[in-house]
């Protein structure tokens, strides 16, 4: 469905389309990781003019081939900046040497009665996404 409908369309700004963005170039992409023939994970990265988030992981988390397949992305696109919230993709990324590397934190807001019901203890820990709390 995200792949049908996405947020970004490639071309110039229509204003019959209130809710959604243009740009020269915008892709959905991923990438699948086979263990033994198996698909075992799929990474979701949305590319935007050579930029690109990491927007979900799908199965095995800890695969030890994600930072490999990664930086063949990287270098295959020409990616010159990349986001990704998810700790343990980041870890590790972090054995790869990179240029520059930036800490961002993102805040979330929960409405007061879903905060009631929630345990004391609950994480909410969310790790895809645009950056843009709203539509996470």
């Amino acid at each position: 469905m995200i792949t049908s409908h996405p947020w970004i369309l490639n071309g110039t700004k229509n204003n019959n389309y209130l809710f959604s963005d243009f740009d020269k170039s915008f892709k959905n992409i991923f990438l699948k990781i086979y263990d033994l023939n198996n698909l075992d994970t799929v990474l979701m990265l949305t590319v935007r003019n050579q930029k690109a988030v990491l927007q979900f992981v799908y199965g095995n988390k800890n695969n030890t081939k994600i930072a490999e397949v990664m930086m063949i992305f990287l270098s295959k696109f020409r990616i010159t900046n990349i986001i990704i919230y998810d700790n343990e993709i980041n870890k590790k990324l972090e054995k790869k040497n990179f240029l520059f590397v930036k800490e961002r934190n993102r805040n979330f807001m929960i409405h007061k009665n879903l905060a009631a019901i929630l345990p004391k203890d609950f994480k909410f820990d969310v790790s895809a996404g645009d950056g843009d709390s709203v539509f996470t």
